[in-house]
């Protein structure tokens, strides 16, 4: 090789390590030209306009809750048919309606999207309005799979827009409660969790729990609550043992899995939507154990015990609708042009669904 072909080849490696290096500061300034454009959209002091895709149970809700946040307010109320998202505007004392999600993520007067379509729908009804530079928060489950969850991610961190699963139980009283007791030193490390979501539901396969169509199971609509506890407490599994149990249908209906961590911890999960479990979760610690009251996900109490002591009892009221803390904590973010939630980080949502796909690939 000749001097020049050698100084040539130095060169081009130089160039390629100043382009390394330039590639995450160039990626600094983009994110935060477009957290100051989506703080710019706002106006001072003007409210947070709304929009929600979806007009079922969900949806009316978080319109609830969403009427006790101060600086915002419903704009709009989307669905697949015309008069279905006319009836639910006027339900729910939103101004305008329309007949297509399209046209409510296109309309340049809604600050957020709230995502409360069917499990099926997600991916692409969040796509849609990340497309339209709409920021979203995407009720639970975030995605039918990783894949997906991934796709979603990519586009909003692509785009400089805030997103987030509405995985509402971290915001309330209870869970704060819950972090603050297991990161106190009195409490001892967490060495383990027990906890179980499950309920009766009628046998109906063309109801969303049970058609696989719109993304029925109940791996997505209630493990994802004991699965989001252990990740936010333990992080990403190391080894999945799972079970499911499935309806003629296809969906699976009731599961088990055991999570294991590193340092020996485990997180031992169970949900149904066949049968009523105990619906708490107990923690384990280094010495004793935090006990959060049953519904787990919605609980008013926590109980710390450590040997030779008395119990020592947490009361957290909900207040009035639990999604009310979740809709202040999204509008706060997009108002001081946050990309996501310190309290439900898209990395969390991402391992969550990620787990559902080894839970599925564990089970025999």
């Amino acid at each position: 090789m000749t001097a020049a072909q050698t100084r040539s080849r130095y060169d081009a490696s130089m160039l390629r390590a100043l382009k390394n290096l330039a590639r995450p500061i160039q990626e600094h300034y983009r994110l935060r030209g477009a957290r100051a454009r989506n703080q710019q959209k706002l106006g001072a002091g003007r409210s947070l306009r709304w929009g929600i895709l979806g007009t079922g149970a969900m949806a009316r809700a978080f319109a609830d809750g969403l009427s006790d946040v101060p600086g915002a307010h419903l704009a709009a109320i989307g669905s697949r048919d015309a008069a279905s998202a006319r009836a639910a505007a006027h339900l729910l004392g939103a101004p305008r309606s329309y007949g297509s999600y399209a046209a409510l993520a296109a309309d340049p007067d809604i600050d957020v999207v709230y995502v409360a379509t069917l499990n099926a729908r997600h991916h692409d009804d969040v796509m849609l309005c990340l497309t339209h530079g709409k920021p979203v928060l995407c009720e639970k489950p975030f995605a039918l799979n990783g894949a997906e969850a991934e796709a979603m991610v990519a586009e909003a961190r692509t785009r400089g827009l805030f997103l987030m699963e509405a995985m509402w139980t971290r915001f309330l009283p209870s869970m704060a409660a819950l972090r603050d007791t297991l990161a106190a030193s009195e409490s001892g490390a967490a060495r383990s969790l027990t906890a179980s979501f499950g309920f009766r539901a009628p046998i109906d396969p063309s109801s969303r729990l049970y058609d696989p169509a719109k993304g029925g199971g109940a791996l997505l609509d209630v493990g994802v609550y004991p699965l989001s506890l252990a990740i936010t407490t333990f992080g990403v599994p190391d080894r999945v043992e799972a079970t499911l149990r499935f309806a003629a249908t296809g969906v699976d209906v009731a599961g088990a899995a055991t999570l294991h961590f590193d340092e020996g911890r485990r997180a031992d999960l169970t949900f149904s939507i066949t049968e009523p479990l105990a619906n708490d979760a107990v923690f384990v610690t280094s010495t004793g154990r935090v006990v959060v009251d049953a519904p787990f996900w919605n609980s008013t109490r926590i109980t710390c015990e450590r040997a030779g002591e008395a119990p020592r009892v947490l009361d957290c009221p909900p207040g009035r609708n639990g999604y009310t803390q979740e809709a202040a904590a999204v509008t706060a973010c997009i108002r001081a042009g946050q990309l996501e939630e310190a309290r439900m980080p898209l990395d969390d949502t991402l391992a969550v669904i990620r787990t559902v796909d080894r839970i599925r690939a564990a089970a025999p």
